[in-house]
Formats: C-alpha cells, sequence, structure tokens
C-alpha cells in the first residue's frame, strides 16, 4: 500500500490484504457496529467506533491504487487465457478490450 503507514499493533495488521479489502467493502455498507460485529465473528477482533473510521479513512485513501492493481491483474489473467488458448480470439479481444477501458478510467480518476 501506499501512503502512510499504519501502526503494527492497529486492529486490522495481522490481516491479510485479501483480508483487509474483504473487511472494507463489508465496511462501506455497515453501520460501525454492525462492522464491529462482523469483525469479531469472522476475523476475531472487535474494533472500536474511532478504530473503524480512522481505518476506513486509511483504506479510501488506498482504493484507487488497489482498484488499478486488480485491473491490470485481470488483464494479465485474461492475457494468459488468450495465449493458451482457454479462450477464443474474438472472446479474448473483447475481455481485454473491457480490461483496458477500465484501467483507463482508473488512470484518470
Amino acid at each position: 500500500m501506499t501512503g502512510r503507514k499504519r501502526r503494527r499493533d492497529s486492529w486490522d495488521a495481522a490481516l491479510t490484504e485479501a483480508q483487509r479489502w474483504e473487511a472494507y467493502e463489508k465496511a462501506k455498507g455497515a453501520s460501525w457496529t454492525a462492522f464491529a460485529d462482523w469483525c469479531a465473528a469472522e476475523l476475531g477482533v472487535r474494533p472500536g467506533k474511532n478504530a473503524i473510521y480512522d481505518w476506513m479513512a486509511f483504506m479510501r485513501r488506498q482504493e484507487g491504487a488497489h482498484r488499478l492493481e486488480r485491473a491490470i491483474a485481470a488483464r494479465q489473467e485474461l492475457k494468459g487465457l488468450a495465449d493458451a488458448a482457454a479462450l477464443d480470439a474474438r472472446t479474448a479481444d473483447a475481455y481485454m478490450a473491457l480490461a483496458n477501458d477500465a484501467i483507463g478510467d482508473l488512470q484518470v480518476k
């Protein structure tokens, strides 16, 4: 991740990147109490209100770069599938065009 680093003793320090982004997606549509309950059940940690809001602000700053990384990875995976002939050329070209458009949109924002 870019930007300010999280403290080693923060509630999310032991999470993998995948867990952190899964939690962020869950948190975006939930109240802080519902999210804290989810964290306790799924991650074995129950962050407090201020810790959640601080973490959300941190993750929000990383979101653009994360989405760009995911789009690039998807494009590379599609290229690999096309090269391995797992997709027909027309389908592969369509998916590559979508991936390229997504990456272009992310870079503009």
